[in-house]
């Protein structure tokens, strides 16, 4: 049987992000997944906003979230001679009168000052996007080409032995005091949960937390006339994937936790697109994937109120990019004995 010190449940961003802490930690890690054609952590546009929804509230805890993200990327682009993280604005416009009240409003307070750079008239974008209310330029916003950083990492894994391609239920898991066994393959001194939806069929885990899940469909498409170098963002938003196509969403649904794209999806995204872009747009595919939530919208980290060896990391909704990086490595502290893990984001905030 293989001993390892920490077995990591799932490879999307909560799980690539805490074994990169962890192996540059030196720990013996070992993570199981299951290959799927494009998870649900890449599914997203792979954007960092500063500045996040209809009311424009600042990132949660912004500076270590960036500096991680920047840290960790950095040195996994070394090791792969390649570029994964890009510093790009995104063009933010208003969806309605009222929103662009509010940000007249915020505008005013240096909370938000140094994420925004200028104001966008409607006439500066009409060549690209319809947006008759403006809107603005952020600075600090960043893009993840995720699904190249996710593969790019599982052969990282595979190649150093560190990953297994299999299914995980909580019948292959065994507990005793002092260690976890998956599969009667590995025991390790810690198991944590990086899990996303298949977290809701866990029943270590189901009924102790609050969990929400949110669908998400999202689209891939070509458009040769828009710009590469911006982030468009109008309530939904696309991003560049290189070669002048573009992924595009996301919606949300929250009574239909399956991960198959849907007709209805299809639908709003096609005509979410119309309305927004000026220029031709060839849709190229459609992608769906469940994210996982919780009523205050923050991730939950932490381990599990009856069994020390287990722990939890999920909830990264639709921010993965932003609180991934620096979660992962407060988490990595924290299973190395140091009690780091922010009172906002530990599991116990539930009770």
């Amino acid at each position: 049987m293989r001993s390892v010190d920490v077995l990591i449940i799932g490879q999307g961003l909560a799980g690539s992000f805490l074994s990169f802490w962890l192996i540059r930690r030196g720990v013996d890690v070992l993570v199981v997944d299951f290959p799927q054609i494009l998870p649900a952590s890449a599914t997203g546009t792979g954007t960092f906003n500063p500045i996040a929804g209809y009311r424009f509230t600042p990132f949660w805890n912004f500076p270590d979230c960036r500096d991680a993200l920047i840290e960790a990327v950095t040195e996994i682009e070394r090791f792969f001679n390649t570029q994964f993280l890009f510093p790009l604005p995104i063009a933010r416009f208003f969806k309605d009168e009222e929103q662009k009240k509010r940000w007249e409003r915020r505008n005013l307070e240096t909370v938000l000052a140094e994420f925004i750079d200028r104001f966008l008239s409607p006439e500066e974008v009409a060549q690209w996007v319809s947006a008759p209310l403006g809107g603005f330029l952020t600075r600090q916003s960043f893009l993840l080409q995720t699904e190249k950083f996710l593969h790019s990492w599982r052969q990282f894994l595979l190649h150093h032995d560190a990953l297994i391609e299999s299914h995980y239920t909580d019948a292959q898991l065994e507990l005793d005091h002092r260690s976890v066994r998956w599969n009667r393959q590995v025991r390790a001194r810690f198991a944590v949960f990086c899990s996303g939806d298949s977290i809701l069929r866990s029943h270590i885990w189901n009924s102790l937390l609050p969990f929400q899940f949110a669908k998400g469909e999202s689209l891939t498409f070509a458009a040769e006339l828009l710009p590469e170098n911006l982030i468009f963002n109008r309530g939904v938003h696309w991003a560049p994937l290189g070669n002048h196509t573009f992924r595009f969403g996301a919606t949300y649904q929250w009574d239909d936790a399956t991960a198959l794209p849907t007709a209805e999806g299809y639908r709003q995204l096609r005509s979410a697109l119309q309305n927004f872009a000026t220029v031709p747009v060839t849709i190229l595919a459609h992608h769906s994937g469940v994210r996982i939530t919780f009523p205050d919208h923050l991730p939950a980290l932490g381990p599990h109120p009856q069994y020390s060896q287990l722990w939890l990391f999920t909830g990264l909704g639709t921010k993965g990019v932003g609180y991934a990086p620096f979660l992962a490595s407060v988490l990595a502290e924290a299973l190395s004995g140091k009690d780091s893990i922010p009172s906002e984001v530990h599991l116990n905030r539930f009770g």
